[in-house]
């Protein structure tokens, strides 16, 4: 024990997802009857889950910086439904229709980034857009909702003002 602690820190705690992991590996390939860990099993896991490397290689750095967002999967899912209908109502082939992913990704990243104060100086005016009034507050960047800034800002009676329906 005083030699793993030497190796890998005093903090042993930090690796419980990594020996979680390596066990649901084990456990899947005791199931399975050794079909889990062979090569043309990880490659069909790595060729059809690429869109998945490619968000977490992205994310990489923003969680390394000590932030976190929330919104990147449901911005990717959604973007990727609106693809999907514009490409079947248009009979469109997937590479013309593709400039509708990135559009509607782009949109709806500039509107979590406004509401959570990223895109612009935090302050306490409204924003309206014609539907219902949006607050924008300098908020972690996390998926803005009217419960997430109630919590936020339990201790500010003027900012929880703003959020009264």
């Amino acid at each position: 024990m005083k030699y793993i602690k030497k190796v890998l820190g005093e903090d042993l705690r930090q690796y419980t997802m990594v020996v979680a992991l390596a066990a649901l590996i084990i456990i899947f390939n005791i199931a399975s009857g050794g079909k889990m860990v062979t090569s043309s099993n990880f490659q069909n896991l790595i060729s059809g889950n690429a869109y998945v490397l490619v968000l977490a290689l992205g994310m990489l750095m923003v969680i390394v910086i000590g932030q976190i967002d929330l919104s990147v999967g449901s911005v990717a899912g959604f973007a990727s439904m609106v693809m999907a209908i514009t490409a079947r109502q248009f009979n469109l082939p997937w590479y013309i229709a593709k400039p509708t992913n990135a559009l509607v990704a782009e949109t709806v990243s500039i509107i979590d980034s406004l509401m959570s104060g990223n895109g612009m100086p935090a302050t306490d005016v409204k924003a309206d857009n014609g539907v219902m009034e949006v607050p924008v507050y300098e908020l972690p960047p996390v998926v803005v909702t009217k419960d997430n800034a109630k919590e936020v800002f339990a201790d500010d009676p003027d900012r929880l003002a703003l959020l009264k329906d």
